[in-house]
């Protein structure tokens, strides 16, 4: 009997041991590291023009620190406290995402399943829906196709959330698949409303009402919320926008939403509340609001042509894998929205999750270095993995790639001729160029996957599609880069650049002509063909000026026929307009045309700025009718 104790006492001993080698030990922050932390924190908020930063830390067991430095309110001088509310954006997704895999988890409707089979009311435009239809996770993973919001319907007009099919008619524009769904990942809002009414559709539940309790209530985030309106919440910090001298309060909104995509409110307490949970699987009050294995699903990558060839580094459902740290891979997401920004990150095998707000708008990525120096401080190296094998199969990838994943044809336009990468095959690795002149060194780890040398897991794939040809993903959670002809691409860079020029020498010359005419050395017949150039490239300037400023601190102008729009549109119009009277004017005026230097001058910018008019036509710039985008 002796002898059955003592083996029984060693097989538990030993089973505890087992447990203990699998558990990765959690991390903490003695009192005197997190007042460190706090120091250099408000140093960097200071320095990055953030009035005020939310906080959170936790592991699995609890919160390290819940809190804030700061104001929330400048003029009112009120501190950011573990109550203070932020607007968290796009983190909503991570929300919605659960709501998502909770009905799936109750049988409502399957992750593949094709959205024309359970909701086939919904207005969408897919030519490949036949063979590749959009499915439920490639609405979650970002992977149909479809645009990402247009500029004219970011904001409810009326201060409204929408809901039923009503918020996805609002965004049709945006609902077409622009490549076979579940080929490339681009950030596409409009998707998370198709989301947000497939839980109303089979909830019988408002989104807000939905996540709230499903999700908020049992996790014990009592005074979080999904906004419905322009109601200013109660603790809600202002939002403000620096100017370069002040910072200027900007208004409340509401996006043109059913919620699912980015009205996400919260503070310090039940963020924190939420992540710990969310480290147990989504461990809620009441049980798991999801089971174990679907907590895990989210958490993979099913649908791009990249995952599909091994690579898992890139959005999943609801959160992305980010490969910035040198010793832990953190998961989650980045909300940005009027004056406020946000970050969620977390990391289940460490057991360590943090997240941040500021009410600026401001980018975080300094903040997250701060904090993270100190939540790993004492976790030992990363031994880096590469792999010996000869390379020589990656020759045929050489060549120039362009971006073929904008989140926006329309605004976006420019990164198809300007965000490539040159690719080089030297010394069995990969070395990437882009236009900016960065260079990349890729080492490879196995297959076709690769990581930037400095970086601890691989984020670079090369394969071919369907079709054979060649492709790269990597940078930014998932830029998808096609194999082309660079000399086309190099032309258009050369083209846009000299239409760039024309527009300060058409503001040169007009400056002159003033000149000119006001001592009366040229006719106004001369002056004309000297200063409308000028004023189209002025046109343009002006109409970019607004809509930059207006996208900044004003979206909710964007959404209606006002003086901003008008402006924008008159301006954006004016620029085509004078450019061709300009181009008009030189061919009635090229005989008597004398001064070679003044001809061959005038003709380079007037051709050239009919080079950018066509262009800014083509897609759809000119006569921009933002309002009704």
């Amino acid at each position: 009997m002796k002898n059955y104790c003592t083996l029984v006492f060693i097989a538990f001993l030993l089973l505890g041991m087992n447990v203990s080698a699998q558990q990765q030990p959690e991390p903490s922050l003695p009192p005197a590291r997190i007042d460190s932390m706090l120091i250099d924190l408000n140093k960097a908020i200071v320095e990055s023009h953030m009035p005020g930063l939310m906080i959170s830390i936790v592991n699995r067991s609890g919160v390290i620190y819940a809190g804030g430095i700061g104001y929330s309110n400048l003029a009112q001088k009120s501190r950011v406290t573990s109550q203070t509310v932020f607007r968290f954006a796009s983190v909503t997704k991570m929300f919605t995402a659960l709501a998502i895999e909770k009905l799936i988890s109750e049988g409502k409707f399957k992750l593949d399943d094709p959205i024309k089979k359970i909701a086939p009311e919904i207005p969408f435009e897919n030519a490949w829906e036949k063979s590749n239809p959009v499915r439920v996770v490639h609405l979650l993973e970002h992977t149909a196709g479809f645009e990402d919001v247009q500029l004219g319907r970011m904001m409810a007009k009326d201060g409204q959330n929408m809901h039923g099919i009503t918020v996805l008619e609002f965004h049709k524009n945006s609902l077409i698949s622009r490549w076979k769904p579940g080929e490339r990942m681009s950030y596409a809002n409009p998707g998370y409303e198709v989301l947000g009414y497939l839980i109303e559709k089979f909830s019988g539940m408002k989104v807000n009402e939905y996540l709230k309790n499903n999700i908020l209530l049992p996790i014990g985030m009592k005074n979080s919320a999904i906004l419905t309106d322009n109601t200013k919440m109660q603790n809600l910090a202002t939002a403000y926008h620096f100017n370069g001298n002040d910072y200027q309060v900007l208004p409340e909104y509401t996006l043109a939403s059913n919620g699912a995509a980015g009205n996400l409110v919260s503070c310090a307490d039940d963020i924190s509340k939420y992540l710990i949970s969310l480290l147990n699987y989504y461990q809620s009050k009441s049980g798991n609001i999801i089971p174990e294995k679907n907590a895990v699903e989210m958490d993979s990558i099913h649908s791009s042509l990249a995952a599909k060839n091994g690579l898992q580094t890139g959005y999943a459902l609801g959160n992305a894998v980010f490969a910035n740290n040198k010793k832990i891979t953190f998961r989650g997401h980045e909300g940005l929205g009027e004056g406020f920004s946000s970050w969620i990150f977390y990391n289940r095998k460490n057991g360590i999750a943090y997240a941040i707000a500021n009410n600026s708008g401001e980018n975080n990525w300094r903040i997250s270095q701060i904090i993270e120096s100190f939540i790993t401080r004492d976790l030992p190296p990363v031994l880096l993995n590469s792999s010996v094998e000869n390379l020589d199969r990656f020759r045929e990838f050489d060549g120039y790639y362009a971006l073929a994943n904008p989140k926006n044809d329309r605004w976006d336009f420019l990164q198809k001729i300007f965000n490539g990468v040159t690719v080089r095959f030297s010394n069995q690795k990969i070395i990437l160029k882009n236009n900016r002149g960065h260079i990349d060194t890729l080492v490879h780890v196995r297959g076709n996957l690769f990581r930037i040398q400095s970086e601890i897991i691989p984020a670079f794939i090369f394969s071919k599609d369907e079709n054979g040809t060649p492709f790269l993903q990597g940078y930014n959670t998932s830029e998808f880069f096609t194999k082309v002809a660079k000399a086309p691409i190099v032309i258009q860079q050369y083209l846009f650049y000299a239409g760039l020029l024309s527009i300060l020498i058409a503001l040169i010359l007009g400056f002159v002509a003033l000149i000119l005419l006001l001592f009366k050395k040229i006719n106004y017949q001369r002056f004309f063909l000297l200063a409308l150039p000028a004023l189209a490239g002025l046109s343009g300037l002006l109409a970019y000026r607004k809509l930059s400023i207006t996208d900044e601190v004003n979206k909710i102008a964007f959404s209606s026929i006002n003086a901003t729009t008008l402006f924008i549109f008159f301006t954006s119009l004016s620029f085509g307009f004078l450019t061709i009277i300009s181009l008009i004017l030189l061919i009635k005026q090229w005989n008597i045309l004398k001064n070679k230097f003044v001809k061959i001058t005038l003709t380079f910018t007037i051709i050239m700025l009919c080079y950018l008019t066509g262009i800014f036509i083509l897609n759809g710039w000119i006569g921009v009718r933002i309002w009704a985008l």
